[in-house]
């Protein structure tokens, strides 16, 4: 999206962003959404719908949502990229030596 109209992104790019966006919510496929747009050092955030099909509060910019297991593939794709760029080595140590909690637990099967 290029422009410096609307930190550093186009007019024009944000409200077609939008526009596809607003389509969805129009159409009942999602209640609503928070969008996060992030290109050369600017960040530009927006939230559109409610939180639930049936209303409830609306979104906002900070709205927290359960992930689940839909960050697992993305996790695995930037650990990929990360390899074949050798930024991340394969290695036998133990997943404990990477946790910023290894110094105060130790995970066990129960925990887990």
């Amino acid at each position: 999206m290029r422009g410096t109209n609307n930190h550093g992104f186009s007019d024009a790019g944000l409200r077609r962003l939008r526009d596809v966006l607003a389509q969805h919510i129009e159409a009942k496929k999602i209640p609503g959404l928070v969008f996060l747009v992030s290109r050369g050092g600017q960040t530009h955030v927006e939230a559109f719908g409610t939180m639930r099909h049936d209303g409830g509060a609306p979104m906002r910019g900070d709205t927290i949502f359960r992930m689940a297991s839909t960050s697992k593939p993305v996790t695995m794709a930037a650990a990929m990229v990360l390899l074949d760029e050798a930024s991340l080595r394969r290695s036998r140590a133990p997943a404990v030596a990477w946790s910023p909690l290894s110094t105060t637990t130790t995970p066990t099967s129960r925990c887990c």
